[in-house]
């Protein structure tokens, strides 16, 4: 499923943008699984450190496309 994953290396929190279709491009969506995730993470007191990394295919910045018009 797309969006953000979560995962632990040893007391490494990482999470990963993971949105191929739109090369990471942060809409609400993304956006919103992005503020969960940290807001999980922060509540985990075994994590020495966060860390956050796009895929492979990087991140193309913001998608302005689900946004609409007044």
């Amino acid at each position: 499923m797309p969006g953000v994953k979560r995962e632990r290396i040893d007391a490494v929190g990482v999470l990963t943008l993971d949105e191929p279709a739109s090369l990471n491009a942060m809409t609400p969506d993304l956006l919103g699984d992005l503020s969960t995730a940290i807001r999980e993470m922060r509540t985990r007191s075994k994590d020495v450190m966060r860390f956050l990394k796009s895929a492979p295919q990087g991140s193309a910045g913001a998608n302005k496309s689900p946004i609409q018009s007044p």
